[in-house]
C-alpha cells in the first residue's frame, strides 16, 4: 500500500483526480482531517476500464481480483467530501455501468460539485488548404473529420456505419487517431491517417467534425473544435448533451443514425 511523500495533515484538502490513487493510500488518509475531493476523469468506472483493458488470460488467471475491483471505485467514492464531474451529464456512464451508483449518488447529492473543463485555444500548424493537398482532398470537397481513440466506446464503429456511405462523389473522411481492432473502410474517400502531433489541422481541414461517443465523460475535443470554428456533429450521451442549447449555434446533437 503507498505512503504518501508529504504529510497530508498539512493540508486542509486534496484533490485526487483518480479513484486507484485515493484506494492505494486509504491507510493514510485513515486519520485525515481535512476535507478530500475527487474528480474521477474516467470516461467510466475505473473498475470497468481495467477489465475491459485486460486480456481474457489475465480476465480469467486473475477472476477473484478482478471481481473484486468496484471496491476501488467504492471506497473512493464514499471517501471522497467532495465528487467532481464537468457537467451533471458526466456521470451518465457511472450510472448505465455500475451497479449500485444510482443509489449512491441519490444518497449523497450534498457531496456532488460541477465545474466545467477548459482547454488552451489549439495551435493550427497547417491551414486547410495544405491538409486537403497533403491527403488528395478537393479544395471544394465536403470533408467530415474524426480525430481520437478508434474504439467502441468512442464511437468508432458507428463513425463507419454512419459516414461509410457517404463516401463518393465529392465527399471525403478524414480521420486521425491510433488504430484499433475496428477495420476501416477501404475506400479512396476515407483517408486514415493515423496517429499525428498536429490534431487541430485536420479538425480545421473539416467542413463538420464528427464526435460519436457511446458514452462519455467530457470531451475536450469538442471544446478543441469549436475553439477553431468547425461545425460539430456529436451524439447525444454523456457531457454532450451539455451542448443541447440555443447557445451553443456550432453543435448539433444527433440521438441514432437516422437523426444523424
Amino acid at each position: 500500500m503507498s505512503k504518501p511523500v508529504v504529510n497530508i495533515d498539512d493540508y486542509d484538502l486534496i484533490h485526487f483526480h483518480d479513484t486507484y490513487s485515493i484506494y492505494t493510500l486509504r491507510k493514510s488518509l485513515e486519520n485525515y482531517k481535512g476535507k478530500i475531493a475527487l474528480t474521477s476523469h474516467s470516461p467510466q468506472p475505473l473498475h470497468q476500464e481495467f477489465i475491459e483493458n485486460s486480456t481474457k488470460i489475465e480476465r480469467k488467471l486473475l477472476r477473484k481480483t478482478y471481481s473484486e475491483l468496484y471496491k476501488i471505485d467504492e471506497y473512493a467514492f464514499n471517501r471522497a467530501d467532495y465528487i467532481v464531474f464537468p457537467t451533471k451529464y458526466s456521470d451518465e456512464p457511472y450510472i448505465n455501468r455500475w451497479e449500485g451508483y444510482r443509489e449512491f449518488k441519490k444518497t449523497n447529492q450534498f457531496k456532488y460539485r460541477y465545474f466545467l473543463t477548459g482547454t488552451l485555444k489549439p495551435q493550427i500548424r497547417k491551414s486547410k488548404l495544405e491538409i486537403r493537398e497533403k491527403y488528395n482532398i478537393p479544395e471544394d470537397a465536403f470533408v467530415l473529420s474524426f480525430v481520437g481513440r478508434h474504439s467502441a466506446i468512442k464511437g468508432y464503429d458507428d463513425l463507419i456505419k454512419y459516414c461509410e456511405k457517404f463516401c463518393s462523389g465529392n465527399t471525403y473522411v478524414l480521420v486521425a487517431g491510433a488504430q484499433g481492432n475496428i477495420v476501416y473502410p477501404k475506400n479512396d474517400h476515407w483517408v486514415e491517417i493515423g496517429w499525428t502531433n498536429d490534431p487541430y489541422s485536420i479538425m480545421n481541414a473539416a467542413d463538420v467534425f464528427v464526435l460519436p461517443n457511446k458514452e462519455t465523460y467530457f470531451d475536450l475535443v469538442l471544446l478543441e473544435v469549436l475553439s477553431i470554428g468547425t461545425i460539430a456533429l456529436v451524439s447525444n450521451t454523456g457531457g454532450n448533451k451539455y451542448f443541447d442549447s440555443d447557445k451553443y449555434p456550432g453543435v448539433v446533437l444527433y440521438d441514432n443514425e437516422q437523426d444523424f
